[in-house]
């Protein structure tokens, strides 16, 4: 069986700035690796990076390892070759921006796997909020509904986006007789990727405490940027409230603006904290080396996430909470995202209501005063890691699909206002002529009343 990966990164193992995009792929190339001996698989990744770039990897552990920018003038071309080279059985897109661009080339009969990473017109609408305008909203929408009326089958990140993708499905005419029954639509959450021993050697390396807060204090940490559902406001009272309290704490944060998606929510924390009584309690990295990320997570006491209410947090994901638990960080967070729920449940965090200040700073009190607390945490992280989040557990059901892929019967059909006509004819056929003329007499009298 040969399998073509399009997928977008940079994956973590490169040493560049990690994002969400390249962990996705990271997890679903790792799946591919488990079962190895089943297949061939090549991979073409895309990457945010100047318009000539192609790299080869002669390194990788896979028939083909190809990296080139999203903007390269041929990048059709180049997929195009990678397609007739290896001759893929079986072309799996990851991410939503992945599966787009694999829909641009892909063969009729090829069988095409999309994994739409989060729902796209939920962070749609969540970024035009921010940006203050709904013009990109169309061309979200044109590459999410070209995938969802090609893929033969579907991989998303929560179950809640699931239900979401049916309703897609369902506009766009792929529910139907022909298809009752069947499920074309497979839940895969983040996973947690094993530590590697580089990771565990930087437990004993101090790059931040005692240089950029003190030996002592309790270490509150923030990874990644501030976009649309993040809830600066919140944060930044709940953090003011719970500094008051207890002078230790100190809050960390990497990234920053995220250019082109959401550049106020940053700024906007930034100048809040600028006028701070506790503003050197507040440290901001910017992007951090790949290489310094564990130091810091096994440096700080408690890794932290506030969302504010919006369809994003219901139906999406939250990858800073899956590298929290990587590093067995205890965490607080707001509900609302799935992931959180079942990591409460499960006993590996706290949870604090949306919009409440009062609740959160309570939360990062308690878990500050509380050493015994934490470890219970930790404790409950690692079964987790194991048995709920591992690269094997989330992507069982995407292996067991390759091993013995099937086409289906979600073909599209027309939903267009002409199908009247043939929904007429039905109920013809079903009902006699009398129940039809009836049926038509009282639609026409509906119209005149």
């Amino acid at each position: 069986m040969n399998i073509l990966v399009i997928g977008t990164g940079p994956l973590p193992e490169e040493n560049k700035q990690v994002n969400a995009a390249g962990l996705r792929t990271q997890q679903f190339l790792d799946a591919l690796l488990f079962e190895k001996k089943e297949h061939k698989t090549a991979v073409v990744l895309f990457e945010q990076d100047r318009f000539d770039f192609v790299r080869i990897h002669p390194e990788s552990p896979f028939l083909s390892h190809i990296s080139l920018s999203r903007h390269h003038i041929r990048w059709k071309t180049i997929l195009r070759e990678q397609i007739k080279k290896y001759k893929p059985e079986i072309i799996v897109g990851v991410n939503t921006l992945g599966s787009f661009l694999a829909r641009q080339v892909m063969p009729k009969k090829t069988l095409f796997w999309a994994d739409l990473n989060g729902w796209a017109m939920a962070e749609a609408q969540a970024q035009s909020s921010a940006l203050k305008t709904n013009a990109f909203l169309p061309h979200i929408w044109g590459m999410e509904s070209s995938v969802v009326k090609r893929a033969n089958f579907f991989s998303v990140v929560t179950k809640s986006q699931k239900h979401a993708l049916y309703g897609e499905l369902a506009a766009l005419g792929r529910l139907h007789k022909d298809n009752f029954g069947e499920d074309i639509v497979e839940v895969i959450p983040n996973s947690c990727r094993p530590l590697s021993s580089f990771e565990r050697e930087k437990k004993q390396e101090k790059l931040f405490r005692g240089k950029l807060f003190p030996v002592d204090a309790f270490a509150l940490l923030w990874i990644g940027g501030m976009n649309a559902w993040a809830d600066e406001k919140t944060l930044f009272i709940a953090l003011e409230k719970s500094m008051l309290e207890n002078k230790k704490i100190h809050f960390v944060m990497t990234g920053g603006v995220l250019r082109g998606i959401d550049e106020e929510s940053f700024p906007r924390f930034q100048e809040r904290v600028k006028h701070s009584d506790f503003a050197n309690q507040f440290h901001f990295l910017d992007w951090v080396k790949t290489e310094d990320f564990p130091s810091l997570f096994w440096e700080c006491d408690a890794g932290i996430n506030i969302d504010r209410p919006c369809v994003e947090t219901t139906f999406g994901a939250r990858n800073r909470l899956n590298e929290m638990l990587r590093y067995s960080l205890p965490i607080i967070s707001t509900t609302g995202t799935e992931v959180m729920s079942y990591i409460v449940e499960r006993g590996g965090g706290i949870s604090c209501d949306m919009s409440d200040p009062a609740g959160i700073s309570q939360a990062i009190l308690s878990l500050s005063h509380g050493e015994e607390e934490q470890e219970e945490r930790r404790k409950a992280q690692e079964d987790l890691r194991k048995n709920d989040f591992s690269g094997r557990i989330t992507t069982k059901g995407f292996r067991q699909w390759i091993r013995n892929p099937q086409k289906n019967t979600f073909l599209s059909v027309s939903l267009s206002r002409g199908g009247r006509v043939g929904a007429g004819i039905s109920y013809w056929k079903q009902r006699g002529t009398k129940s039809f003329f009836h049926k038509l007499w009282h639609l026409f009298a509906s119209k005149l009343g």
